[in-house]
């Protein structure tokens, strides 16, 4: 989830990261009070129920092979 960012910014950041999913956009910051983000960076993988699957505070290195294998883990389960 991306916080009070347009489009093109979010998404420049995201490939230049290589992030393996995608970007939630929340231009007003309403979505992150609802989920309780109140510090960023901070990730979050969301269900397609909307809801949360994994946190991570701070910032990470979506680049890894330990953080591609993580975000393969969560994805592949059956909620």
């Amino acid at each position: 989830m991306n916080i009070k960012e347009d489009q093109k910014t979010v998404k420049k950041y995201a490939d230049k990261t290589g992030m393996p999913f995608p970007v939630l956009l929340d231009p007003k910051g309403e979505l992150a009070l609802g989920y309780g983000i109140r510090g960023t960076p901070a990730h979050l993988l969301i269900d397609q129920k909307g809801t949360i699957k994994a946190f991570a505070p701070g910032f990470k290195n979506w680049q890894s092979k330990e953080s591609r294998n993580l975000v393969q883990f969560l994805s592949d389960q059956t909620y």
